[in-house]
């Protein structure tokens, strides 16, 4: 945890931060991008997140949408 070690925390954060968009920026230029699913496996039985749950948004992806 970083109570009390706030500097540190953004100093971290910042790092990550930056090689994130340095990735974004590697990648910005392709056209063509995988379809990742995911889920989780229970008792055989695949459980994929709902088209409008948090993640899909959150990561960029278009929201389906309704015919």
């Amino acid at each position: 945890m970083f109570i009390g070690r706030e500097a540190e925390a953004n100093a971290k954060f910042a790092g990550i931060e930056k090689r994130y968009n340095e990735l974004k920026e590697l990648v910005s230029h392709v056209e063509k991008r995988p379809v990742v699913f995911s889920g989780e496996i229970r008792g055989g039985n695949w459980y994929a997140v709902g088209a409008r749950a948090s993640w899909p948004s959150f990561s960029g992806m278009p929201m389906p949408t309704t015919s």
